[in-house]
C-alpha cells in the first residue's frame, strides 16, 4: 500500500483541530479514540518503521517487521498524555511492542513512547487490574522508564 504520509498527517491535524473546536463549542469531550486512533498509529508506524501491516483487528499482533527476523509487532497508540490501553491475552503472540502517542506538535505527528521487546511490557501488564472493557491501562511514564533501560 502506497501511503501519502503528508496527506495523512494533514488530515490528522484537521481531525484534532475539529475535535478541539467541537469540545469548546459544546463543553463535551470529542476526543478521537478507539479504532480511529489505533488505525492512525498503525499507518504512521508502517510508514516510519517500515512495517507490514496485518489485516485490521488481527487478534494477535498488528504488523511484522520487514527485516530477516520477521518479528510480530503489537502497535498501541493513544491520543492522551497519561496511559495506553492493552487488551489482555494470557499468552501474547507479539515479540515486539511499539507505543505511540499522537502529538500534532511533533514533526512526525507522534511521540515514540516505547519501541522494544514485548516481554517487559507483558510483565508490567500482569500486575495491573483488568478493567470492565477487558483492557489494562499502562502508564506512559512506565513505558518511558522501560525505554531508558
Amino acid at each position: 500500500m502506497d501511503i501519502n504520509i503528508d496527506e495523512v498527517k494533514k488530515k490528522l491535524t484537521d481531525l484534532f483541530r475539529l475535535s478541539d473546536e467541537l469540545t469548546k463549542l459544546t463543553g463535551r469531550p470529542f476526543t478521537p479514540d478507539g479504532h480511529m486512533v489505533g488505525s492512525a498509529g498503525e499507518v504512521l508506524a508502517a510508514y516510519h518503521f517500515d512495517f507490514l501491516l496485518e489485516d485490521p483487528s488481527n487478534p494477535d499482533f498488528d504488523a511484522t517487521t520487514k527485516s530477516e527476523c520477521k518479528y510480530k509487532v503489537e502497535i498501541k497508540t493513544t491520543g492522551g498524555k497519561r496511559s495506553v490501553a492493552f487488551g489482555w491475552k494470557s499468552a501474547p503472540v507479539a515479540e515486539k511492542v511499539l507505543v505511540l502517542r499522537l502529538d500534532q506538535q511533533s514533526e512526525d505527528g507522534f511521540e515514540e513512547v516505547y519501541n522494544g521487546n514485548a516481554s517487559p511490557v507483558w510483565e508490567l501488564l500482569k500486575g495491573l487490574k483488568v478493567q470492565k472493557t477487558g483492557q489494562r491501562r499502562l502508564a506512559l511514564n512506565n513505558l518511558r522508564e522501560l525505554s531508558e533501560k
